[in-house]
């Protein structure tokens, strides 16, 4: 017979099959089943319906095991821990795995709401698109707030702005600007991103403050004083909800009249200036006409008054014939027949 120890040293310098596999090649992992399972998307994982204790690198694989497809929205389906083991044992093989907890799993298909934050990001998103094509604009969402918000049971979804983003491929800023600041509240749709079908549409209210760069006064500009180049500069404006009726650029503003008072900082409205008359009611001025490569020209009587570009009647000294004509200086129309 042979001593205890030599038989204690054969049997530990082998492997013995086990099962088909080595000795010391098996590993194993527990899995504690929950008793109910919210599951997003289209199909169940054990990860949904198990928590797993055992090395990483296994449970990681093991929670990743396919159960099947999900119930669909609003709907509720169970699973026997008998049928996870089998899909288990199928996907795992050479992992002993233990399963504790109930017998079955409830598995409901999950829903959430809109999240206001995503949204915030994606009309920032969106918003950010619209001003790269103009860089006079600045759009900056502070607040999102989902009005009335529906539940979704996908968890990959995309959102469209319905009033906006016609306006975004057009690249019509002031129309956009225009629509942030006097809606209270804007349409969403909702879209999963995967099978792009709609799922959802809602409100949301966001605030919203738009800012423009624009023309305005670096000093107290007076009634009757011409504004010239070095009485403005431009600079970024929070519009307020009637922003339209504001000048905003520098043509604009720069040649014409201050109609009132004029202060640093402000944004001009059109009413607060006017054209800075040149020529007065009754003048005699100097009427061309260019044709053919021809310039005729002979004096006329001014019927009204306006300043440079814009158009006035005037006629001839003797008779009534009038016409139109373009103001282009302080004694010069030209004719626009």
């Amino acid at each position: 017979m042979l001593p205890k120890l030599i038989i204690a040293t054969i049997f530990a310098s082998f492997s013995l099959p086990i099962f088909g596999l080595q000795l010391d090649e098996l590993r194993s992992v527990s899995l504690r089943l929950k008793s109910t399972a919210d599951v997003f998307g289209e199909r169940v994982y054990v990860g949904d319906v198990a928590t797993c204790v055992g090395e990483e690198e296994l449970c990681a694989g093991i929670l990743g095991v396919d159960l099947g497809e999900a119930p669909t929205n609003g709907k509720t389906t169970k699973l026997d821990s008998s049928a996870i083991r089998a899909f288990v044992e199928a996907d795992s093989k050479g992992i002993m795995t233990g399963i504790e907890g109930p017998a079955a799993v409830e598995i409901h298909a999950a829903s959430r709401e809109i999240p206001a934050k995503d949204l915030q990001i994606a009309l920032q998103q969106l918003l950010n698109m619209a001003t790269d094509q103009d860089d006079h604009w600045r759009f900056r969402v502070n607040t999102v707030q989902v009005i009335q918000s529906p539940k979704l049971s996908h968890d990959n979804v995309t959102w469209e702005f319905v009033e906006l983003e016609p306006l975004v491929r057009t690249a019509a800023l002031e129309e956009i600007g225009r629509t942030l600041l006097t809606s209270s509240n804007l349409t969403v749709n909702a879209k999963a991103a995967d099978e792009n079908d709609q799922l959802a549409t809602f409100s949301i209210r966001a605030q919203v403050e738009v800012e423009r760069l624009m023309p305005v006064p670096v000093r107290n500009i007076n009634p009757k004083i011409l504004i010239t180049h070095d009485l403005v500069d431009q600079r970024w404006v929070r519009l307020p909800r009637n922003f339209l009726n504001l000048i905003g650029t520098m043509d604009g503003i720069v040649g014409f009249q201050a109609k009132s008072s004029l202060r640093p900082g402000t944004p001009v409205a059109t009413n607060q200036v006017e054209v800075l008359q040149v020529i007065k009611r009754g003048q005699l001025v100097r009427a061309m006409s260019h044709r053919e490569g021809l310039s005729v020209g002979l004096r006329v009587k001014s019927m009204g008054a306006g300043g440079i570009g814009q158009e006035i009647e005037v006629h001839y000294l003797t008779g009534n014939r009038k016409f139109r004509a373009r103001i282009i200086d302080a004694e010069t129309v030209e004719v626009t027949l």
